[in-house]
């Protein structure tokens, strides 16, 4: 084991914001939901070979990004023989100069669902089912509500829907959802067995 702080990259993260107690930050949602509160989580990443200057990445990222991101830190290309949707965050990481990966959508699941898609500063919701919180903490479920589009540059909260003044970027977006969701199931993607 020697020399091993030279050789590891240390990630720390979660998998999704907080359940019934804890902090979302004034963000919507909690944990199994798609809103900000329930998706957004810390990220950080030590190691060697690494920038060294502290700095925030604003580009929306996801768990999805861990594997190409592990793959392109070791020097190997992710698999081409199937859909990989994760994008390699060492450009970003890397180069102080990079500040996007070009356009991208991040897709939010419940279980095997899209519910929801980021596409840069705009995410629109499907309608789907919300969380409710009482006082005693305990998880009931809600109604359903929406859809909703979201600019989360400007709104990261998710409080003001922009169904009725973003109408082009609502369709696109819907097409977009109902396209991915062809592929589901039809194309080999991840983990192949």
């Amino acid at each position: 084991a020697a020399n091993v702080q030279n050789n590891t990259i240390i990630i720390i993260t979660s998998d999704n914001g907080p359940d019934v107690q804890g902090s979302t930050g004034g963000l919507r949602g909690r944990k199994h939901e798609v809103f900000e509160g329930g998706v957004r989580v810390p990220f950080i990443m030590w190691g060697p070979r690494l920038r060294t200057d502290k700095h925030r990445i604003d580009e929306p990222k996801a768990s999805i990004d861990l594997f190409p991101t592990n793959m392109g830190m070791v020097g190997n290309a992710s698999p081409s023989d199937r859909i990989i949707d994760g994008k390699n965050l060492m450009p970003l990481i890397l180069d102080p100069q990079t500040t996007s990966l070009g356009k991208r959508n991040i897709f939010y699941f419940w279980q095997e669902e899209p519910l929801a898609l980021r596409n840069g500063a705009f995410k629109y919701h499907l309608p789907h089912r919300t969380v409710r919180i009482t006082r005693e903490y305990a998880l009931l479920e809600g109604s359903n509500e929406g859809p909703f589009l979201f600019n989360i540059s400007t709104d990261a909260e998710e409080v003001y829907n922009l169904m009725d003044v973003e109408t082009i970027k609502v369709e696109e977006m819907k097409k977009e959802i109902e396209d991915f969701k062809k592929t589901l199931g039809t194309e080999a993607r991840g983990w192949l067995q």
